[in-house]
């Protein structure tokens, strides 16, 4: 199997596994099905993904969502090794920022960190509007994860990072403190990453779009200023 298929092929899984991860009622099926077929086609990544001990109440489903975790992130790992000889269609993208999904620089990030940017990228290519959103939501968590690259403080981290990235400029300093709080405060009134009733919700694919490639764009920004100082 070609490598464009290999990736559509896991693409379509990951869907399967972070919709499973709400729910252990089917998550031993899922990983029956999931585990045979990796075992043939990516056997050597497949391998490391190790069953735990299983305990249930009679009547009661065995829990093998942390073992479908695992491979999830056992399959975006092949993704990232593989990334730059794999064609990402942006077909269902309208927003002319698309090309920024090729621009992250991703060698010296840490891997959650790589692993919520590559997953975000591969739910906002979709088409469905529920779908794009799980893309936003996982930007938004790479933006969370980012405020803590420099301390576990988030505080004192954004304040660190926004004085390297500003590099002692006042001006540009203020314009980048703003510009994480306001992302911020969007996030929190709307339904990004969490999903209280009194929350707002964007009313289309177009706005989903807008607002992830913002972030994407201020994630890539900060990820490459902090790479230049190293």
């Amino acid at each position: 199997m070609d490598k464009d298929k290999m990736f559509n092929l896991i693409q379509k899984d990951i869907g399967k596994i972070e919709q499973q991860l709400n729910n252990r009622n089917g998550s031993q099926e899922l990983w029956n099905d999931l585990q045979v077929r990796y075992s043939m086609i990516l056997s050597d990544l497949v391998k490391h993904v190790k069953v735990g001990g299983k305990i249930a109440a009679v009547g009661q489903e065995f829990d093998y969502r942390p073992e479908l975790k695992k491979l999830k992130t056992a399959l975006l790992t092949w993704i990232m090794m593989n990334e730059d000889k794999l064609e990402l269609s942006k077909e269902n993208i309208d927003n002319e920022a698309k090309d920024l999904l090729n621009e992250v620089q991703q060698e010296s990030i840490e891997s959650e960190l790589r692993s919520l940017i590559m997953e975000s990228k591969l739910y906002i290519l979709k088409k469905d509007f529920t779908e794009k959103k799980i893309g936003l939501d996982k930007i938004w968590d790479a933006f969370e994860r980012l405020k803590t690259m420099k301390s576990s403080d988030k505080k004192n981290s954004i304040e660190r990072i926004i004085d390297e990235i500003s590099g002692g400029d006042e001006e540009l300093k203020l314009q980048m403190d703003e510009e994480f709080r306001l992302l911020t405060k969007i996030g929190n009134a709307y339904s990004i990453r969490h999903h209280e009733v009194d929350q707002k919700k964007f009313p289309n694919n177009e706005y989903i779009e807008y607002f992830y490639f913002r972030m994407l764009a201020l994630v890539s920004f900060v990820l490459n200023m902090l790479n230049m100082e190293e």
